[in-house]
This record gives C-alpha cells, structure tokens and sequence, in this order.
C-alpha cells in the first residue's frame, strides 16, 4: 500500500511538472512571433537615387554640334560605353558618363576647342534611349512577371513595385539570384562578403569560382547598404511565401485540433480557446 501510494505521489509529482501558467510558458514552449509585414520599411531597400538627367553607361544620347560651318547641323546618335565615354564625330573621345546633360554639352565643347577642331560650338545633349536592366520577379508577389527596369533605378524595391507589391501569402524573406559571375564587373558594385546576420542581408549560395549568387534579404530587419539592393541585368527577385506556422488546442474544448497562425496578429490565450 505504502509502496502504491508513492507510485501515485511520483506520478502526481510529473503530471503537475508538465502544468504551466500562460504567464510562465517556457520559450520552447511559445509560439514563434509572425512577422508584421504592414511595417516593413520598404524604401529603405531603394538604391541610391539617380537624377533623370544623369547620362549612364550603355545610354544611347544625341549630340548636335552646331558651328558656322553648317546651317543646319544634324544630331548623331552614340552610344556611352562602359567607361562612360562616347566618341564625337569629328572631336574624339568625350567623357560623359555621370554629367548631367548641361555638363556633358560644356565637356565636349571644351574638348573641340582644346583639340582645335572648333572654335566656338554650340553643343546640345539629348538621352534618345535609356539602359534598361531586364529583371524577373516571382514568388508571393501581386502580379509576377519580367520587368525593365531603368539602370539608374534598378533595386529591390523598384522592381517589388513593378510587380505590384506583396500578397497576402509573403514572408518576410526575399531571394535575389544574381545572374552574373564576374564579381569584378563596372555594372556591379562589390556585394556584402562580410555581411552578417544583423544587418538583414546574408549570402544564401556561392558558385564555384567564388562570386556570390544568391543573396538572401529579410525584410523585416534593418536595411544595409543601398549598393546590397542594386540589381543586375538577368537578376531575378524571388519572394518567399510566409511559413504557415499551425498551433494546437487540446483538452476540454469544443473543437481541439490543429489551427492555423493568423498572419499579422497576435493569438492569446482566449483567441485560441
């Protein structure tokens, strides 16, 4: 009998260690927090804002050069190279890339005068085409799709508002795929090497040769350096769909069973129930 009852008393003693308050749920035991994506400060994953009458590499602009040789001159289309430079007819190699218009025309009527082929020009710059950066945007977006994206305003946020946004389905996480291999390329600026987890941004793969290819990016933490965000020509963005995260009811209830997670909300205790 004795022997019985210490049983029953051992068994009593296990039973109340596995009771808790709702106020003492030990962390394990706690539901993880779901995101509130209604707060994610999206413009902080813009890049650095470009001017419109900023000449970029790749560019195509019209240049006119108007002298008293000529009545009525006529504008030539260049192109502006991956150096920012654009060859003249009859002047030469100019350097235009990053001047705004104004200054590009001045640059290349002070290189006619200064090689002597012009004394007096009168210089107008004109942007006919604009580089443009194909890029793909997937997952739990509004409307997925391949978008072109100006160069001078190519970024993870540029291209998360061609692709009208993030449904009801997105997670915090967003995937870019970089299509290039040549970390060492003019059109891409150095990535986070040495980012770490704190700064929301970190390295999801790496080929063969070293270059990082995948870059993972958590919306919901602090942004990096806007240069982390810049996207390439062939990039393609993929958003993540919100891990559905089930919590359980057991017990004296009406319905116990598994439930799903309420995105953007808080569940208590009562809302369960």
């Amino acid at each position: 009998m004795a022997g019985t009852l210490l049983l029953c008393t051992a068994m009593l003693g296990c039973a109340e260690r596995h009771i808790y308050q709702p106020s003492k749920l030990p962390l394990e035991f706690q539901a993880k927090p779901v995101p509130d994506l209604r707060n994610i400060p999206l413009p902080e994953f813009a890049d650095q804002s470009v001017a419109s009458d900023v000449i970029m590499s790749g560019d195509v602009v019209e240049v006119t050069v108007a002298t008293d040789l000529e009545s009525r001159p006529n504008a030539v289309p260049v192109r502006v190279d991956d150096f920012g430079i654009i060859q003249v007819p009859y002047i030469g190699p100019v350097q235009v890339g990053g001047l705004r218009f104004a200054d590009a025309e001045r640059a290349i009527a002070a290189a006619a005068v200064e090689r002597d082929i012009f004394r007096h020009p009168t210089v107008t710059v004109v942007r006919s085409q604009t580089r443009t950066h194909r890029v793909t945007v997937v997952g739990a977006v509004n409307k997925p799709g391949v978008y072109e994206l100006p160069a001078s305003n190519s970024s993870v946020l540029a291209a998360l508002v061609a692709a009208e946004g993030l449904n009801s389905k997105a997670g915090p996480i967003v995937e870019i795929h970089r299509a290039g291999s040549d970390p060492s390329s003019a059109e891409r600026l150095p990535l986070t090497a040495e980012a770490d987890a704190s700064d929301g941004v970190r390295p999801a793969a790496w080929n063969a040769s070293g270059s990082l290819r995948v870059q993972q990016i958590n919306l919901t933490s602090s942004a990096g350096s806007p240069s982390e965000y810049r996207l390439s020509d062939g990039d393609v963005v993929r958003v993540a769909e919100r891990e559905a995260l089930p919590f359980f009811v057991d017990g004296l209830v009406a319905k116990p069973g598994s439930y799903a997670m309420p995105p953007d909300q808080p569940i208590r205790i009562l809302d369960a129930v």
